[in-house]
């Protein structure tokens, strides 16, 4: 604890948010060692590669606005937030579901199927193929139904390994699975 007393912020937090929002960061400087993680569990080759991320992205209510009309409007997603997104040089899309303390809801996958779905059928939306991705502890041990659902998986202790700089945040939100 620091000498005045109080604890840092860092150090208290189990939220999700702060340990992807360093994640993004991390994909911001180099995405490489992510992908690296990533790639050939989605069956893609070396000639596929990162070109674009997003942090908590609200795609079905900017993407639908009228200056860009990239999907059409679905007001019951308007609020849906999409915990990392990545963009592939081969014009698919990466949907990242962080879980840090808790483990994965089936109503929020159910939630992110439906969205692919819907971003699938669009006659607007560029892109054709999203793949989902679990992002979790490694003491998490997954259903075999929701392991299923997801086109990959990482976990914390992973990104732990290939990003020296922010290894400690990540171990953390590896160890704090369950409490």
């Amino acid at each position: 604890m620091p000498a005045y007393g109080l604890p840092r912020w860092s150090d208290l937090t189990r939220e999700e948010r702060y340990f992807t929002c360093i994640l993004f960061t991390d994909l911001m400087n180099d995405s490489s060692p992510l992908w690296k993680l990533l790639g050939h569990q989605l069956g893609y080759g070396n000639g596929v590669q990162v070109i674009d991320q997003g942090y908590e992205v609200c795609l079905f209510r900017d993407a639908a606005r009228p200056e860009f009309g990239l999907v059409e409007r679905h007001r019951e997603l308007e609020k849906l937030t999409f915990d990392l997104l990545l963009t592939l040089s081969n014009n698919a899309i990466v949907v990242i579901e962080a879980k840090a303390h808790q483990g994965f809801n089936n109503i929020q996958i159910d939630t992110l199927h439906r969205s692919r779905e819907i971003l699938r059928m669009s006659k607007s939306w560029p892109s054709k193929e999203l793949r989902i991705v679990g992002l979790c502890s490694s003491r998490y041990s997954l259903k075999a139904r929701t392991r299923r659902q997801f086109d990959a998986l990482v976990t914390w202790q992973g990104l732990a390994e290939v990003y020296a700089r922010s290894r400690a945040v990540y171990l953390k939100a590896n160890s704090i699975y369950g409490n």
